[in-house]
């Protein structure tokens, strides 16, 4: 696609620039296939991350089910609520948290 570009003397000169359109939808479709690989990769390393927890104890399970509750789920929960889920108090539902993301992370 040809465009004229004016310069400060005033003088016009054409300048060829690609068309928007199809860079604007092979940015999308490059975007698209980055965040589906992410996903993919998230989706992955939960599992991992699942079974860890599972070999390492009911205390670990329940700190990835509380992050489950705070982060991937559909609906997210509050302290309190994930608290009054497990029968524990909001302040060790934070604790847990913590270190949960501390052991997903490290």
């Amino acid at each position: 696609m040809k465009e004229n570009k004016v310069l400060e003397d005033g003088v016009q000169e054409k300048i060829i620039t690609p068309n928007k359109e199809y860079l604007t939808l092979e940015s999308i479709k490059r975007s698209e296939a980055r965040t589906l690989a992410m996903m993919r990769f998230i989706d992955n390393m939960n599992k991992v991350y699942k079974m860890d927890c599972k070999h390492l104890g009911e205390e670990a399970v329940r700190r990835y089910e509380m992050l489950l509750h705070f982060y991937i789920n559909d609906v997210r929960k509050t302290y309190a609520e994930i608290a009054k889920l497990h029968n524990v108090h909001e302040r060790t539902a934070q604790r847990y948290f913590k270190l949960s993301l501390h052991f997903a992370f490290s």
